[in-house]
């Protein structure tokens, strides 16, 4: 049943720009519930050399009765042969308290059309310590 009224409704939008060694994304998500939310956000990959690539993204949200405010995250991917590691650590700032994430990554080429990317996220909000581990597995054609 479509309820926007109960449920909400949020429209996405986003540009992307790609170079050879640069990608550019920004966009904008909004959202009707009880008030208008519009989160602007960015995100950058820029690839140093064959190897090593930055990240670097950052979001605010703009409205009544919002919780989380800004986010903003840095992070590097370092390319091998077969794998790829990757490590990307950012904070959230909600309305009353942050909340500190690290995300450990290596993504390895089974075959060249599957590969398999176990995740470890290190959580800290306020006090409390937590830690999430994944396994992301994807196919190519």
């Amino acid at each position: 049943q479509f309820r926007p009224r109960e449920d909400g409704l949020a429209i996405f939008s986003e540009a992307d720009y790609h170079t050879s060694r640069s990608h550019y994304y920004l966009g904008n998500a909004v959202y009707w519930s009880t008030g208008v939310c519009s989160t602007p956000w960015f995100y950058t990959e820029q690839t140093l050399n064959g190897r090593i690539s930055l990240l670097a993204g950052y979001s605010h949200a703009f409205g009544r009765g919002i919780e989380r405010i800004d986010f903003l995250g840095i992070g590097a991917h370092y390319r091998m042969k077969n794998a790829e590691l990757g490590i990307f650590a950012d904070q959230a700032r909600f309305r009353e308290i942050s909340e500190w994430a690290t995300e450990l990554t290596c993504k390895v080429a089974l075959s060249e059309h599957v590969e398999i990317q176990p995740i470890v996220h290190l959580i800290l909000t306020g006090d409390h310590k937590n830690s999430v581990c994944c396994i992301r597995v994807g196919f190519k054609s």
